[in-house]
């Protein structure tokens, strides 16, 4: 049984984030079959690319880019989207955007003239990371609105963490004692 998974009827659940990668794969089970496709090709890939024990922070369903769907994952020091690829073999392939590396969160609601007929999330999050060459600009759309608040401050969050955690590793690495030496700029 999964402690941090609460079903609350065959549409509904709640998980209590952080899980880790190996009870995600227990807690889509829990869901319908047609969903549970979608959680299978996500899961499937981020198996092969981090360990089981690894913590999830979320686990939410977005529009990474304008042509294609997927899921937006938080981890501890990265930003995971999946994107998925119809066909006779749907897989997905991961964008990874290390945490350490961005550089600004912002978010948006999309203005809707004729209302929401479709029920999309007219959320939209932009997450802008430094590159080797210059920087990238992620625009992930159709997040649900009662969600965008909870993930903006938790991607801020992790954002902040993994800097400071980043920092004090830096001041490790040169050598320096106490805190007076490692002043950490722009943090």
């Amino acid at each position: 049984m999964i402690n941090n998974f609460t079903k609350l009827n065959a549409r509904f659940a709640l998980i209590e984030y952080p899980v880790t990668l190996s009870s995600m794969d227990e807690i889509k089970m829990e869901f319908p079959k047609s969903e549970r496709a979608f959680y299978e090709i996500t899961l499937k890939e981020l198996n092969k690319q981090f360990k089981p024990t690894d913590l999830l922070y979320s686990f939410e369903g977005v529009q990474p880019t304008m042509t294609k769907y997927g899921f937006m994952i938080l981890m501890s020091d990265e930003i995971v989207l999946s994107l998925h690829s119809a066909g006779l073999f749907p897989k997905a392939n991961l964008e990874r955007i290390p945490m350490k590396k961005v550089t600004e969160v912002d978010f948006d609601i999309s203005p809707t003239p004729f209302g929401n007929p479709a029920n999309f999330g007219l959320g939209i999050i932009h997450i802008t990371y430094s590159k080797t060459f210059g920087t990238k600009t992620f625009t992930i759309r159709n997040i649900a609105e009662h969600n965008l608040d909870n993930l903006v401050a938790r991607i801020r969050e992790l954002v902040e963490q993994s800097k400071k955690l980043n920092c004090e590793y830096n001041s490790l690495q040169m050598g320096w004692r106490n805190k007076k030496d490692s002043i950490c700029l722009g943090i």
